[in-house]
């Protein structure tokens, strides 16, 4: 399956973004190594970058914004599930079950500077 348009470009300019430090978790590698993948701590905040458009996003879904970036939010088993809107390629961060709802945001503030400076708005 080939990329999303934006994430050609996008992808690899935001990896050279992403912080150190995400809401308190230090950068881990990932398996594989990838400029499209970034994890925090463990249990792993895991980033995915030129992912497809999340299902059930739709025209009039509720969407957060966090520091100029929207976020849609899909709630699963395992995870929150946060995807960019309104960017040039789609951004999604898992956030494991574990972390309190109520702080499954938190790590969205540390990712906006990133995103902001290498995924445009569309």
């Amino acid at each position: 399956m080939d990329p999303p348009p934006g994430s050609v470009a996008d992808c690899p300019r935001l990896h050279e973004q992403l912080p150190d430090d995400l809401d308190g978790r230090d950068r881990r590698d990932t398996s594989p190594a990838s400029r499209r993948t970034a994890a925090w701590g463990d249990p792993a905040l895991v980033l995915r970058c030129g992912v497809t458009r999340p299902p059930g996003l739709t025209a009039t879904s509720q969407v957060l914004e966090v520091d100029e970036v929207e976020w849609f939010l899909a709630e699963r088993p395992g995870a929150y599930v946060f995807t960019t809107v309104g960017r040039t390629a789609y951004v999604e961060l898992r956030v494991p079950r574990s972390t309190p709802r109520d702080r499954a945001t938190a790590p969205l503030v540390d990712l906006a500077p990133a995103i902001t400076a290498a995924v445009p708005r569309t």
